[in-house]
C-alpha cells in the first residue's frame, strides 16, 4: 500500500493539528496534546509542522542524495590512485559512500544495505 499522496498540508492552531493531503484536504492524521501531556502547545505545533515538513521533503531529499551518490561513484570508478590527493582521499569518500546506502535503504522503508562498494 502507498502512502497518502504529497505535498501534506497543516491545519490548526495552540494544541491540536490536522495533517491533510494538500490537494483535497483529506485528513491523514491528528497531532495534539491532551490534558497532562508534558509536551507544550508550542512543541505540539513545531512536532506537527516538522512531520508535515519531513514528509515533503522525503522523495526529493532521497532522489538528491542517489544523484550525489552516483556523481561520487562515477569518481570513483574514474581516478587513479595515484591521483589521490593525501593518499587516503578515497577511503574518505568510500567511508561517506558506505554511510549513504543505509540511509538511503532506511528512507525507502527497508533494512538492509543493498550495494557495499567498499572491498
Amino acid at each position: 500500500m502507498k502512502h497518502t499522496p504529497t505535498p501534506w498540508i497543516l491545519d490548526g492552531a495552540d494544541d491540536f493539528y490536522l495533517i491533510q493531503e494538500d490537494r483535497t484536504a483529506k485528513a491523514i492524521g491528528e497531532v495534539g496534546s491532551y490534558e497532562g501531556c508534558p509536551v507544550s502547545d508550542s512543541e505540539v505545533g513545531a512536532n506537527a509542522a516538522f512531520i508535515v515538513r519531513a514528509v515533503n521533503a522525503h522523495e526529493e531529499l532521497v532522489k538528491a542524495l542517489k544523484i550525489a551518490q552516483a556523481v561520487v561513484c562515477h569518481y570513483l570508478d574514474h581516478v587513479p590512485d595515484e591521483y589521490a590527493i593525501g593518499g587516503n582521499q578515497k577511503f574518505l569518500v568510500q567511508g561517506a559512500i558506505n554511510r549513504i546506502d543505509p540511509v538511503i535503504a532506511k528512507a525507502e522503508g527497508g533494512t538492509e544495505c543493498p550495494i557495499q562498494y567498499l572491498a
